[in-house]
């Protein structure tokens, strides 16, 4: 880290940013202010960004902590929407350190925002679990899970798997990540071939598994795991 007064500097020019959903005018000019002050140099400026110069963050963390400060979202803002500050530091870092990757998440964790972590996880690759390619995205849309939290240890999900059969079929397996009471979850469901299974019976298992979490427990992650099986019905 450079002396107080290069601090002091950059930490003025992210005042303008950190504290409510910043524009993309701001957000550039942001980064231009900064980029000045680092001498042109994106490698200093990359370095910096992912150091925890602003009360003990990264403005990475401060960007989404601080995402709805301003009393919400404006309702002409999707959930998805990535903040243009956090576009513009994903542009001048590049591949982000673990440690950032992991401040991210203690941020996302924050709401929840699980909206928001599907749409950076390709930035995350310390979390994100990458799914098998589908032959059936493009025909009638991707499979799509709702998170709702209903208290601080409670939540329910509602799920959309277009061509369900098919892809079981063919993909052999759905897979979701989702955030939900302050941990990373992910749903994986598989086609089950057991004796226990027999005839015209398709079965299929749906695994619930706590992958990273902002708690601490003292014992293993949470798992759960179940079995739906059906007889479908011919002619």
């Amino acid at each position: 880290m450079q002396d107080d007064q290069f601090v002091k500097q950059l930490t003025a020019i992210f005042c303008d940013g950190l504290f409510s959903y910043t524009d993309e005018a701001t957000a550039t000019s942001i980064i231009e202010k900064s980029l000045q002050l680092c001498g042109g140099s994106r490698d200093t400026l990359s370095e910096l960004a992912q150091t925890k110069f602003f009360a003990k963050h990264s403005p990475f963390f401060l960007t989404i902590a601080n995402r709805k400060a301003d009393g919400g979202l404006n309702p002409l803002i999707s959930r998805k929407a990535v903040p243009p500050l956090l576009t513009e530091l994903f542009e001048i870092c590049g591949e982000l350190k673990e440690e950032t990757q992991e401040e991210i998440m203690q941020a996302l964790y924050i709401d929840s925002e699980s909206d928001l972590f599907e749409a950076l996880k390709t930035h995350l690759p310390l979390f994100h679990r990458q799914s098998p390619h589908s032959f059936f995205d493009d025909d009638e849309g991707k499979p799509s899970l709702r998170a709702m939290t209903h208290g601080p240890d409670s939540f329910s999900i509602s799920i959309s798997i277009p061509r369900f059969y098919d892809r079981m079929l063919i993909d052999k397996e759905v897979s979701f990540q989702f955030l939900a009471i302050g941990s990373l979850w992910s749903l994986l469901a598989l086609p089950v071939e057991e004796e226990g299974f027999q005839g015209d019976i398709l079965a299929w298992n749906f695994e619930l598994r706590e992958t990273n979490s902002k708690h601490t427990y003292t014992g293993p992650p949470i798992q759960r795991s179940i079995n739906v099986a059906i007889r479908p019905a011919y002619g």
